[in-house]
């Protein structure tokens, strides 16, 4: 084979080489980034949902709690009292548009964590109706025996919220420390191969080189 015949095959070959690291290096970026666009887009947009869940929630509790100690240590004020019912309807409302677009994102995308979802929503039941008949037992006067089961009751309310919304959270965090993991495995291997396809075009170049000296010296 002539010398330029051998120049042209092993430039071929070379620009083959390149290509084929090229690609792969290429699908890597891509999948990496779609990996992670699909983790911004739903996992963020979930986990920032619960938070608002949990913001609304604890506006609950902490309002109801201001109205029950406003209303037995002063029971002739409402200025204060109509404050915070105010405040607990915000926070209640707060808690049900974040729920709904959890919801919204479970069914979506996650449909796997209905569990979670479901744990939620009960809880949120709870709290909100434990809300309503700790204000109502309160305000209708009732003293003793009366007020402590019924904050007894809105404490183990507001527990299960908690921990339902935690429970979330906690899986939602798993989540995100997958995600890293396989975006960090993704370019390990990238670079893994990016790194072998560039010393064994090195090794080609070198032992062609060598091949082809032979060749032109003989």
């Amino acid at each position: 084979m002539k010398i330029s015949h051998r120049l042209t095959a092993t430039h071929l070959l070379l620009i083959g080489c390149i290509f084929v690291v090229s690609t792969v290096f290429y699908k890597a970026v891509s999948d990496t980034e779609e990996s992670f666009i699909d983790f911004s887009d739903q996992t963020l947009k979930t986990v920032s949902a619960l938070h608002d869940i949990q913001k609304g929630g604890l506006r609950i509790v902490a309002s109801t709690t201001e109205v029950v100690l406003d209303r037995v240590s002063n029971p002739k004020t409402g200025a204060v009292q109509e404050r915070e019912n105010t405040l607990i309807k915000n926070g209640a409302a707060k808690l049900r548009e974040g729920f709904k677009r959890y919801s919204d994102l479970v069914e979506k995308f996650f449909p796997d964590e209905t569990e979670f979802r479901d744990q939620i929503k009960t809880a949120t039941d709870d709290l909100i109706n434990g809300s309503a008949v700790m204000v109502e037992t309160v305000m209708a006067g009732a003293r003793g025996k009366e007020i402590h089961e019924a904050k007894e009751r809105f404490e183990t309310d507001e527990q299960n919220f908690l921990k339902a919304v935690a429970r979330a959270l906690d899986h939602e965090n798993e989540e995100i420390a997958e995600v890293q993991e396989n975006i960090r495995s993704n370019l390990a291997r990238t670079n893994a191969f990016i790194l072998a396809g560039l010393i064994a075009i090195t090794v080609i170049i070198l032992l062609l080189t060598w091949l082809l000296s032979n060749r032109i010296v003989r």
